[in-house]
């Protein structure tokens, strides 16, 4: 092969992670956000192909902000979002801030809730005017249909 333009296995695998807590899990799901990362894990020379799931488009209300994230179909952000990765259906209300953030399926971050490097797995409601902050190194982590 010619290595000018072709890929060796090396390549395929330099980007994968040894994950054994909550903090790599945390950590590697971050390198997403950068478009080196990105690029080289969604090379069109090695598809991914995934079950689909059609989805309306995401909305981004213009007073709101979302800012260096990866964010799936049917989102509604009115909000303001910051590096972080939100996944289907994810509803950031009016006033609310999520940064560094990894939020699941189904997850509500309702009216002035601020919420600061955390794991939310899907259906989780965080409430008007709630603060919720982890750290780069511990991230926090709300389990399945928490209620906060």
């Amino acid at each position: 092969r010619d290595s000018s333009t072709s890929r060796g296995l090396g390549d395929v695998y330099k980007r994968q992670a040894h994950i054994t807590d909550v903090a790599g899990y945390y950590a590697s799901s971050m390198r997403l956000l950068d478009p080196a990362v990105r690029q080289d894990l969604f090379c069109p020379d090695r598809p991914i192909y995934a079950k689909e799931n059609d989805a309306a488009s995401t909305y981004m209300d213009p007073q709101g902000g979302c800012v260096n994230s990866l964010v799936d179909d049917g989102c509604d952000i009115q909000g303001s979002v910051r590096g972080s990765i939100l996944s289907r259906d994810v509803r950031v209300e009016k006033g609310a801030v999520v940064e560094g953030c990894i939020l699941f399926k189904d997850t509500v971050v309702e009216k002035g809730a601020v919420v600061r490097h955390v794991i939310a797995d899907k259906a989780v409601r965080i409430g008007p005017g709630v603060h919720l902050e982890g750290a780069e190194k511990y991230p926090l982590v709300l389990g399945k249909g928490a209620e906060v």
